[in-house]
């Protein structure tokens, strides 16, 4: 190794490039991610960092910092909607599992995607959240510093549900197998969104997410919302809307012990992804009360802006989904809290995935707290045009989920295909 030595030549990525980053901030000495890419070499980077010798640690304060690092006390974290719809379920907070499989490029070795993990769980504050159960009300939510988290489990010897636990901090680990990156992370802190654009970045090698915002600053930014005088407004405006509205419970919120599985993949649909799930809501009412239909709600634009890695996503109710305000109402503000309470828990629930799971024939994330699941796959991507939509219903027999996807076609228009 010597200062002409190429950083990509030696091993490095994307990924592993951020810690280098934030290591050499440590120690006053600035430059970004692109720099390293445009000047791979020690001697160049040199020529272009910038270096402030009063913001540089001593070398003693600085190894004593790397040893504390991972002593520091983690932070306090306003819950994010996702947990408070998780809490008031009762389920163990370490089940809600998301899984991706991607496929990974010839010569990828397990070693290299446990270091790039690594250094994303380093970067990204979402990947080091420890959720603590307090009491039936309460559960506690904390960012774990840098250096504290566990290391990415690997999925070869044991299951997802022995890698995994939130409770630990223990969110993230992985498995290559026949050319596919398996990568499973807790539904707490990614959502489908975000743990697909981390399962290619991984695969690939590059920076997974665009914004850095964290889920320090998302949560404190929903949680201010939430409080304001407009989404007060917002809540007063719901309870009208809820009393005029039929009761959501239909007598079938209590997911079955035997569920049944429906797929079919519809091919050229003309429609963007968000009429899909509009389609499939109307769908869905002919066989479940449409007052008992949850829809998942994107919270990224709203709160952490498109590339943020998170659990940026609610469940709100069909009559008031086109309300983006809803899940802030619900759980951050007082008025909406009392009025969700009293709401019977819905019996299903639509929501968009973005690649292939690693068991698509099976409910995975907060899809496991309803009795009737619609899951559309819209590969990530795809905004214009045409394109192909994988359909998965999980329900009762009772449910006839064929004749569901019947009317989901004829409603899309879209040529079928089963599988």
């Amino acid at each position: 190794l010597g200062v002409e030595s190429d950083f990509f030549a030696l091993g490095g990525d994307s990924i592993v490039s951020m810690t280098l980053v934030r290591r050499a901030a440590k120690r006053g000495i600035t430059f970004t991610a692109r720099d390293v890419f445009e000047h791979r070499t020690i001697g160049a980077l040199a020529a272009h960092a910038v270096v402030d010798t009063d913001a540089a640690e001593p070398d003693s304060a600085h190894a004593d910092a790397a040893r504390t690092e991972a002593d520091q006390d983690p932070v306090d974290v306003a819950p994010w909607p996702l947990v408070h719809r998780a809490r008031r379920s009762g389920v163990d907070p370490s089940s809600l599992v998301l899984t991706e499989s991607v496929p990974v490029p010839d010569g990828l070795d397990p070693d290299t995607v446990a270091q790039r993990l690594a250094a994303v769980v380093e970067a990204t504050p979402a990947l080091r959240v420890r959720v603590t159960p307090k009491s039936r009300l309460r559960w506690k939510v904390e960012v774990c510093p840098p250096g504290a988290a566990p290391a990415p489990g690997r999925l070869d010897s044991v299951s997802v549900a022995d890698a995994l636990d939130v409770t630990e901090a223990r969110t993230v680990a992985f498995a290559l197998r026949d050319g596919e990156l398996i990568l499973a992370a807790h539904g707490l802190c990614l959502d489908r969104w975000s743990l697909h654009e981390l399962a290619v970045a991984v695969a690939a090698g590059t920076e997974p997410f665009a914004s850095t915002a964290g889920v320090v600053e998302v949560g404190a930014r929903l949680d201010e919302s939430a409080r304001s005088d407009d989404a007060d407004t917002h809540a007063r405006e719901y309870a009208d809307t809820v009393a005029q509205f039929p009761s959501r419970d239909d007598g079938s919120a209590a997911v079955p012990e035997r569920t049944q599985h429906w797929e079919r993949t519809l091919t050229d649909v003309p429609v963007e992804p968000g009429a899909v799930r509009d389609v499939v809501v109307h769908a869905l009412s002919e066989a479940v009360h449409p007052g008992a239909i949850d829809v998942e709600v994107d919270l990224r634009p709203l709160a952490a802006g498109d590339g943020a890695a998170g659990a940026w996503t609610a469940s709100a109710p069909v009559p008031v989904a086109g309300d983006a305000w809803f899940p802030l109402v619900g759980f951050g503000n007082s008025t909406g809290r009392k009025l969700l309470g009293k709401m019977p828990s819905a019996s299903a629930f639509v929501t968009r995935a973005y690649g292939e799971q690693v068991d698509a024939t099976r409910r995975e994330g907060v899809e496991s707290l309803y009795p009737v699941v619609v899951r559309y796959t819209v590969p990530g991507g795809e905004s214009v045009g045409r394109r192909s939509v994988r359909f998965d219903v999980f329900g009762p027999a009772t449910l006839d989920g064929d004749a569901l996807l019947d009317r989901v076609a004829g409603e899309l228009g879209a040529p079928v295909a089963v599988r």
